[in-house]
């Protein structure tokens, strides 16, 4: 016989190893006299959140009594934007930091380029995360299964800023942050009676990872001025699942399930992390200690053919 189940759920995403990278009420004094306060949204600060929606789908085989194989297929996506404008056309980039001379890496761009005294700013941010597992799962009993198996998992992290003065002579900066990651995996799942339809489940999946991160970063304007920074890191990263839910039996093939899940990538790269080096590196960082938690609510729906 053979199993399949399909899940869709909306996340929520935060940095927890970061900075906040864009302030959130930035001040600029153009003339001396007052501040003006711009609504400037925070790109990787913990407290700041990330809509984003995804879905899973697991195919499975029991081989016996005891013991089945899955495949299971996962991702999201997410993109958000932001846009700031400076009608006194003013050197607005140390809204970016509380350090002087915005984000422009030191000496690399002179006073007055398009990154400096820009008219107006805006940056575009997309994550995404795939994955692909195949697991070997044994039954215990009719309420408790363990798996271990194998995975491969992609997470990236794309930022492009645009920083624009009014007369169509753009700065960019480009960053990419990748993640190609591949290791095992082992977890546990439970599904305890509550009624004859009802029953509460659970699981948890834990798995170490050889991690290819890559950063690649280009910054130019109209002017010839031009500055790339690429670095490939391997690494070790986890990723650790978890969910809780009740389930419905809607007959004895086919039952429908509400809950919670959480995913926490540790030790990752991405883009947001590089942003505020430009304030005051004469180069940009590695950063090997990101950790990125995405969670939400997930709608399930099991089905199994004899």
């Amino acid at each position: 016989p053979y199993y399949f189940e399909a899940e869709a759920f909306g996340l929520s995403k935060h940095l927890l190893d970061g900075g906040d990278n864009v302030t959130t009420d930035g001040s600029i004094n153009p003339f001396g006299l007052y501040n003006l306060n711009l609504p400037v949204r925070n790109i990787d600060d913990a407290t700041e959140e990330f809509r984003m929606g995804g879905g899973r789908l697991t195919v499975g085989r029991v081989l016996n009594e005891k013991e089945s194989m899955e495949f299971t297929a996962m991702g999201f996506n997410h993109n958000s934007d932001s846009l700031i404008l400076d009608p006194v056309h003013q050197d607005i980039s140390a809204v970016w930091e509380d350090t002087g001379g915005g984000f422009l890496p030191a000496g690399l761009f002179g006073i007055g380029s398009e990154f400096e005294e820009a008219f107006s700013q805006s940056i575009d941010y997309d994550t995404r995360f795939i994955s692909a597992e195949l697991n070997h799962r044994i039954h215990l009993n009719r309420m408790f299964s363990t798996i271990h198996g194998i995975r491969y998992a992609y997470f990236g992290d794309d930022l492009h800023f645009l920083s624009e003065d009014g007369f169509d002579d753009p700065g960019i900066l480009n960053i990419d942050g990748n993640n190609h990651m591949i290791g095992i995996q082992i977890g546990a799942d439970m599904d305890i009676p509550l009624t004859d339809r009802l029953s509460a489940n659970g699981g948890v999946k834990v798995g170490g990872f050889l991690n290819v991160a890559t950063t690649d970063l280009h910054m130019f304007d109209m002017n010839g001025n031009s500055y790339q920074f690429d670095d490939t890191d391997v690494r070790g990263s986890a990723i650790t699942e978890g969910n809780l839910g009740l389930s419905f039996n809607v007959t004895e093939n086919v039952s429908l399930s509400l809950g919670y899940m959480a995913m926490l990538l540790s030790w990752v790269t991405t883009a947001g992390e590089q942003f505020p080096q430009t304030n005051t590196a004469q180069e940009f960082q590695k950063h090997n200690n990101d950790h990125v938690l995405v969670h939400g609510p997930l709608a399930r729906i099991n089905m199994t053919f004899p």
